[in-house]
């Protein structure tokens, strides 16, 4: 199946934040996950319904969450930071 991308406003916000060389490594990664969107750990709890894909950029671990719509055929991409406070972030803009 085709996915197509759908960004969050929030994803956006924090993608444009970081330099351009994790930039690439991230747009890399995203069409890793249009290709197989199994790829991310299913999480628990809170964000159950999401994904987050784990990625290094030279030492640094980057995350990236999303979200598979099988029925509408959409990946939906919520949010790309370090590992600091990632979850804790992710789950106050999912309850907003």
């Amino acid at each position: 199946m085709q996915y197509s991308l759908v960004a969050l406003p929030r994803f956006l916000r924090l993608y444009k934040k970081l330099p351009p060389k994790i930039q690439d490594e991230a747009q890399d990664q995203i069409g890793k996950l249009l290709e197989n969107p199994q790829l991310g750990d299913k999480k628990v709890g809170d964000i159950s319904f999401m994904r987050v894909h784990k990625f290094k950029v030279k030492t640094q671990l980057f995350l990236l969450a999303y979200r598979v719509d099988d029925i509408e055929g959409k990946l939906y991409l919520y949010a790309i930071d370090t590992h600091e406070n990632f979850y804790r972030d992710l789950k106050k803009y999912i309850k907003q």
